[in-house]
């Protein structure tokens, strides 16, 4: 695989250029600031999916959400929330 070092200002001034390097030429490019490299862009490669074969049916889930129900409790409304906070009267005077 080539490597291509761009500098971040070229890296910013040619961003899209560069994208399509990596894409389509499959290119690695590492990004240097001062010197120092702060990025490497690779292609990106083909994965294959695995499935999980041991997907849980509906009936299952839907045991699952029963039994977890309520676990989290509900939220306080607007005007739970309004009266349980403390407020201080203040006068001020302009």
């Amino acid at each position: 695989m080539n490597t291509i070092t761009v500098s971040a200002t070229d890296f910013k001034n040619n961003f899209s250029d560069i994208l399509g390097m990596v894409t389509y030429s499959k290119k690695k490019v590492t990004v240097s600031k001062h010197g120092r490299i702060v990025a490497t862009l690779i292609p990106e490669t083909k994965v294959e999916k695995k499935f999980d074969k041991n997907i849980a049916t509906d009936a299952e889930i839907e045991a699952k959400l029963a039994e977890y129900y309520g676990a989290i409790p509900d939220m306080m409304s607007y005007e739970e929330i309004r009266k349980s906070r403390y407020f201080r009267d203040r006068d001020i005077d302009l």
